[in-house]
């Protein structure tokens, strides 16, 4: 089953880390990540798995938008998406896996370096920029990858 679907969700706010090394979502994360809950129900995304990755600001942003993404085999943590670690093998696993539609919560350059990828099949050119708190649909069509749609909170958020 190749992938048909790829949602890539940049987290939300985090706090400082002089405030705290974990760097959980700011009150102002937790609105954005709401704007977006608010924002995705009409679109009804159902995936097969929300993947994040194990930082917390991640976490609770994937937390926050389990609701509406509904994920057939749920929500789960992966060690493979910090920010500089390599598009191709974790394209490479999730290959392996052989599911349709995936849901990502993570960061930059991670996510930015996955879509270019998938999009030009250079990961080091820019083609998309993802706002804090954003959502971009990439969709497998017979001619390649393309972006349907990005979702982000307005930026007085």
């Amino acid at each position: 089953m190749p992938l048909e679907t790829i949602y890539l969700v940049r987290h939300a706010q985090a706090v400082a880390s002089e405030e705290d090394r974990r760097r959980p979502l700011s009150e102002r994360g937790r609105q954005q990540a709401e704007y977006l809950v608010d924002a995705l129900r009409e679109l009804d995304l159902r995936v097969d798995i929300l993947y994040h990755s194990d930082k917390s600001r991640a976490a609770e942003t994937a937390e926050i938008l389990e609701p509406v993404i509904a994920a057939q085999n749920g929500r789960h943590a992966r060690r493979d998406l910090a920010p500089d670690d390599s598009v191709t093998d974790f394209l490479d696993d999730l290959a392996r896996e052989e599911w349709k539609h995936v849901a990502i919560v993570g960061h930059l350059p991670f996510l930015e370096r996955l879509a270019s990828y998938l999009l030009a099949g250079d990961a080091e050119r820019q083609l998309l920029h993802l706002t804090v708190a954003s959502v971009a649909a990439l969709v497998r069509g017979s001619d390649g990858w393309a972006v349907r749609w990005i979702v982000q909170p307005p930026a007085a958020l």
